[in-house]
């Protein structure tokens, strides 16, 4: 849904956001499925709710120790670098 065009990932982002709100176990899972780098790509959004609820949910992804090292085991600041 992340690679769904305007609304629909803006929404997505905005599900994974309170999805990781304070659970760790599903911040971790949802780094481990590939969400980050979507999450990232998201916010080059022109929506400004699409760039507050894709931050959102990777600030609460990277809160979770384990949500640090995320896809494929690579760091999360990578994955940033990579896509900014």
């Amino acid at each position: 849904m992340l690679s769904f065009p305007g609304a629909v990932a803006q929404e997505a982002a905005y599900a994974i956001w309170n999805l990781t709100v304070g659970h760790e176990k599903n911040s971790d899972a949802i780094a481990r499925l590939g969400a980050v780098p979507k999450l990232a790509e998201l916010l080059k959004s022109t929506s400004d709710i699409a760039q507050e609820n894709a931050a959102g949910a990777l600030m609460h992804i990277t809160i979770s120790q384990d949500g640090l090292v995320g896809w494929n085991g690579t760091h999360l600041h990578d994955i940033f670098m990579r896509y900014s």
